[in-house]
């Protein structure tokens, strides 16, 4: 993770652990395909509902986006 990602992960984790804990245990995980900005799109589904996620690394390969929101 870039440093940014990180420091913002960080911020973001007391909100970010309770909605991952309540969606529960993951129960499979789905390539969407590739977003517009380039990021990797991924539907998880979990034993509580699901989430949806993008992740895009930088040019040395360090993840340097990840997003997370509530699935359908």
């Amino acid at each position: 993770m870039t440093p940014a990602l990180a420091a913002a992960t960080r911020e973001q984790l007391p909100h970010l652990q309770p909605f991952l804990a309540d969606l529960g245990a993951i129960e499979a995980t789905r390539f969407l395909g590739v977003g517009a900005q380039g990021e990797d799109v991924y539907s998880v589904r979990h034993a509580n509902g699901a989430s949806h996620w993008r992740i895009a690394l930088d040019a040395t390969g360090i993840i340097s986006t990840a997003w997370v929101s509530a699935g359908p």
